[in-house]
């Protein structure tokens, strides 16, 4: 839930914001179609995530890599913990976030959960 609170606290002008949610089954990349005023209380935002309408007025899946194995989650969401970049993550975001060039303010935010990593 942690993603949709960071979803409440954005404008509807603010745009280019990209969320990165670490799952038990891989890493999905969201982009905030249209930031709706949703409380920080709890109760509001379990009510936005159990409503797909509302949901998917919010955030958009815009890509998803599963990991290939059991061990490899572990392995994932272990240095991640750490503060470490694995290889399927630094690939898939390489992959999937809009491109920057060179000596360029980027034009998106990327909202991750743990900072060590941001």
């Amino acid at each position: 839930l942690w993603w949709l609170t960071v979803c409440s606290q954005y404008s509807a002008a603010m745009a280019g914001l990209l969320l990165l949610y670490e799952s038990a089954v891989g890493y999905g990349l969201f982009t905030i179609e249209e930031a709706e005023e949703i409380s920080i209380n709890e109760a509001s935002v379990q009510a936005a995530v159990q409503d797909l309408g509302k949901f998917g007025k919010i955030c958009k899946l815009n890509a998803f890599v599963p990991f290939s194995s059991a061990r490899d989650a572990l392995d994932n969401i272990n240095n991640v913990s750490e503060g470490q970049l694995p290889e399927l993550l630094k690939a898939f975001l390489e992959k999937n976030l809009p491109k920057i060039k060179s000596k360029k303010k980027s034009k998106f935010q990327l909202g991750v959960s743990d900072h060590r990593i941001g």
